[in-house]
């Protein structure tokens, strides 16, 4: 019996393993999409009591157990941030003003992601510029690892659509970066 039924059929051990093994990259999502401790503490904790009691509805057919956990995720944030109404505020600014995000695994924190340089910087400062939507499907794909398919179950549209969004904010950002800035990242610019 795998772990994913063990914990359907109430193996409390079997959930907390789940639950270690998928926890932090979970929180460190919702906090790079929510940009609030609680708040994605939240979101975290809210999304285990739902697949925990939703696991039957899991298709190992239809993807992974970490991408279906984004999946409910995302719905999880959106349910917050619908109900705070709050802007979103510059990650880099929260951790150089004491906030860091707590995380035990030294392979998940968000020193490592998002590393105080000066490109990194000037990347997320222009990530901020994009529109929400833009900006959180391209958070999805490259920070949260999501497939394209994957993607479209999060944002609850067509892949189609989800692939326009990332590639028109990737065509946003090119525009917002100085060709230095896209040069140093690895992409082509046009003379």
């Amino acid at each position: 019996m795998d772990l994913i039924q063990r914990c359907a059929a109430g193996d409390q051990a079997a959930a907390h393993i789940l639950h270690d093994e998928h926890s932090s990259a979970l929180f460190r999502l919702a906090y790079l999409l929510l940009q609030n401790v609680q708040d994605a503490e939240e979101a975290t904790q809210d999304t285990f009591v739902y697949a925990f009691s939703h696991l039957s509805q899991f298709d190992p057919v239809r993807g992974s157990l970490a991408a279906w956990l984004k999946v409910i995720l995302v719905s999880r944030c959106r349910a917050l941030l619908r109900r705070r109404r709050w802007g979103w505020l510059s990650l880099q600014s929260l951790l150089e003003g004491g906030h860091d995000v707590p995380d035990e695994q030294a392979s998940h924190h968000p020193e490592q992601w998002l590393e105080q340089s000066a490109v990194q910087e000037v990347v997320w400062q222009a990530l901020q510029r994009l529109p929400h939507k833009s900006r959180e499907a391209l958070i999805l794909r490259y920070y949260g690892e999501l497939h394209f398919d994957e993607l479209a179950q999060a944002l609850k549209c067509s892949v189609s659509t989800a692939k326009s969004r990332v590639m028109y904010g990737l065509a946003r950002l090119a525009e917002l970066l100085d060709r230095e800035t896209v040069m140093a990242l690895g992409f082509e610019v046009s003379p």
